[in-house]
């Protein structure tokens, strides 16, 4: 369930409080909820998961109650119960602009429910219980709806479609279906383009999932209606031919930050809108005039654009992470001969190493120590330039996490972070999925490097284990670009396949 689907419930209870109980406290906070969840993403049902709602500023131990309830049923008991108790059964006018709450309750009260009935209300004879003004508002309000109404923005269509777009196509396991809808600030139904010849497989998908309603299929047709309300078409075509409009949305120019009113820092903004392959974004917070919206003064605007040129000067560091030998050193050197900034790691500085591979336990500390020290300098020494590192400060960590006794980890930790602090954790990490031990164990073998002999299917494992909890503890947001070096072989590593890896990071 998208964010923007969950925030639409928190909506509803806002405005019902609003209008029939004028309770305005319950209201903004609804309303506050509201708005800072809802966006074109998961990440609300991920935070979900995770039991880290409450991270969100805005959101209580009573809101995330409701959101869990809203992601497992698809239903709110609180909204309910409201719908029930006001006769609601159509948000026409609850939810439209343009008719303020005194209004809307007005007419609730003299028998007016929804747009159709005031309508046809204002068109037979003028309603003796409004007012000149409030008359006038109404016939502006019907003027404006009719113009607007059955259109939803855009972005609903984008994630919507894409949602069902990825539905058919990891059901076929084939790209059997494209988002096809042309761009335009409002549409009125999604589109997407489906293979004639899987026709039937995935009506039957689209049937088989609940949130699709309405289905009507139809000879090279197929329509359906989700739980948000967008209605989506399907056509059935002889061939895609790369029919996707997306491409040509290179840019936002329009997102408030922390600085104002809006939820999220610049340099997170930032990291989403690369993650949707935009090329560039521009920051519009509010102003001082709009001291509501916490508008900013001139001092902030300059303060606001050093940050955003320290940003613009800041290259993307991306650490491939893995267990030994999961092919971390073959994927960067691909990158490196497709035109990317690759740094790779440096075994000069491990004086301890081949005594460590002996005598693990004796030699652990120094050598966890002198990698992790080697890594910072290498990563500290990157320029401007967007980079890939064949090694990981997770896979340091972890590491630690193995080899060092509860002392020496307690003095490792202090050491790790201190550094950490410096130059930031990863943002974005290259995943090599977990690899069996036996796996690696084989390719250690393969290699033939003595000080390796050693190695256990045990220790392998232990790491693996590790790298998992050190991805959480050092950046369980950071980016994730999952390439499994088992299934996937180092002839599949082709540029356009390594462009596909890091969704659009392209080389400079």
């Amino acid at each position: 369930m998208f964010d923007f689907e969950i925030a639409y419930f928190f909506y509803k209870i806002s405005k019902i409080l609003a209008v029939f109980e004028g309770n305005k406290y319950k209201s903004e906070a609804y309303f506050k909820a509201a708005m800072a969840i809802d966006a074109y993403d998961k990440y609300v049902s991920r935070l979900t998961a995770q039991n880290k709602l409450t991270s969100i500023d805005g959101i209580g131990e009573s809101s995330a109650k409701l959101i869990k309830e809203i992601i497992d049923t698809n239903k709110c008991g609180l909204l309910s119960e409201l719908e029930s108790k006001y006769n609601i059964e159509d948000y026409s006018l609850l939810l439209s602009y343009g008719l303020n709450d005194k209004l809307v309750k007005k007419l609730f009260d003299n028998g007016i429910a929804t747009f159709g009935q005031l309508k046809i209300t204002v068109n037979k004879q003028k309603p003796l219980f409004l007012t000149k003004t409030e008359l006038n508002s109404v016939q502006n309000f019907i003027t404006n709806y009719d113009k607007i109404n059955g259109q939803y923005l855009f972005s609903y269509a984008f994630c919507l479609c894409n949602e069902l777009t990825a539905l058919i196509n990891d059901s076929l396991s084939e790209t059997a279906a494209e988002f096809s809808t042309s761009w335009q600030d409002k549409v009125e139904c999604g589109k997407i383009c489906c293979l004639d010849t899987r026709c039937q497989s995935i009506i039957d998908i689209i049937k088989a999932n609940e949130r699709y309603t309405n289905i009507a299929v139809y000879e090279n047709k197929v329509e359906c209606i989700t739980q948000f309300g967008l209605p989506i078409h399907v056509d059935f075509v002889g061939s895609l031919g790369n029919m996707n409009r997306m491409n040509m949305l290179r840019g936002d120019l329009h997102m408030h930050t922390t600085w104002s009113d809006g939820k999220h820092s610049i340099e997170d903004m930032a990291g989403c809108a690369k993650a949707l392959g935009h090329e560039y974004i521009g920051i519009t917070d509010h102003s001082y005039s709009l001291r509501v919206a916490n508008g900013i003064s001139e001092v902030d605007a300059k303060q606001q654009i050093e940050e955003i040129h320290a940003l613009n000067g800041k290259g993307i560091r991306i650490e491939i992470c893995g267990n030994i030998a999961s092919g971390k050193s073959t994927i960067a050197k691909a990158f490196g001969a497709a035109g990317y900034n690759c740094v790779f790691e440096s075994f000069d500085g491990i004086a301890s190493l081949s005594d460590f591979y002996a005598d693990p336990k004796r030699f652990a500390f120094e050598t966890e120590i002198a990698f992790t020290i080697q890594h910072y300098y290498q990563i500290k020494k990157i320029t401007g330039d967007n980079t890939i590192t064949d090694f990981s400060l997770i896979n340091d960590y972890a590491f630690a996490l193995t080899t060092l006794n509860a002392g020496e980890f307690s003095i490792y930790k202090k050491l790790f972070f201190y550094l950490i602090k410096q130059i930031g954790a990863p943002k974005e990490i290259i995943w090599i999925d977990e690899v069996p031990a036996e796996g690696l164990r084989s390719r250690i073998e393969n290699r033939n490097r003595s000080i390796e002999n050693t190695i256990s299917l045990d220790y392998l494992k232990k790491v693996q284990d590790n790298i998992c909890k050190a991805q959480k503890v050092i950046n369980d947001k950071a980016q994730k670009h999952i390439i499994n070096t088992f299934e996937v072989g180092v002839n599949a590593y082709t540029p356009d396949f390594l462009i596909s890896l890091l969704k659009k990071f392209p080389a400079e």
